[in-house]
């Protein structure tokens, strides 16, 4: 069993459209990509997301990696062009919750890339993706709707999003050196705007 994550769109009496994001149960039908990490019931959660260790230099509360393995960015990114094309999206655990940021966050990037190709521009673009406050989860119309949950005080919100700053810039750097790799010229570059436009469950960061 998981939650199913899909919007919800309704039409109020004063004529405006209304998009929830709704999640409901369901048996394990949908073939999609998933964290590994829902497997560790080690992790500690900020309002509904794992902390997860992950490779990196900037400081938050995401502890630092102890190996080289695949942390869950990698597992993002890996998965990025293959789940941006479900509708659905089953979430088996707090790490899913995380790999829904980044998909989200991924889009983004691109998108942002996609007004700015030369890699100067894309940079500049990039970082001021990446310094964005990152806004409560409480706050009305925060993206991820019911999947990251109220904090139980502002000690948690704070750490949620210190925590998500941490993926940002992490995720953001990764996904910059993989579009402007010298090796491989433009053509990854190409290949990844492609999605620029196609939003992860109708969602926008």
């Amino acid at each position: 069993m998981g939650l199913k994550v899909y919007n919800n769109i309704e039409k109020t009496r004063n004529g405006k459209i209304l998009i929830q994001l709704k999640c409901v149960q369901l048996p394990s039908s949908v073939v999609t990509y998933h964290s590994t990490f829902n497997e560790e019931a080690k992790y500690p959660t900020a309002c509904g997301l794992a902390i997860l260790p992950i490779k990196t230099k900037t400081q938050g509360p995401a502890p630092k990696a102890e190996t080289e393995a695949d942390d869950v960015i990698d597992e993002a990114l890996a998965q990025f062009r293959a789940n941006i094309f479900f509708k659905n999206y089953e979430v088996r655990g707090p790490a899913d919750k995380v790999i829904i940021y980044l998909t989200v966050y991924i889009q983004k990037c691109l998108e942002v890339i996609a007004k700015n190709p030369v890699e100067a521009e894309a940079k500049k673009a990039l970082m001021a993706l990446m310094g964005e406050a990152v806004p409560s989860p409480s706050l009305p119309g925060f993206f991820m709707g019911s999947l990251a949950l109220k904090g139980k005080g502002a000690a948690e919100e704070e750490k949620f999003r210190q925590y998500c700053k941490q993926l940002k810039e992490e995720c953001g750097a990764r996904l910059f050196r993989i579009l402007f790799n010298p090796e491989y010229g433009t053509m990854d570059l190409k290949f990844w705007l492609a999605f620029s436009k196609r939003k992860f469950l109708k969602l926008s960061f």
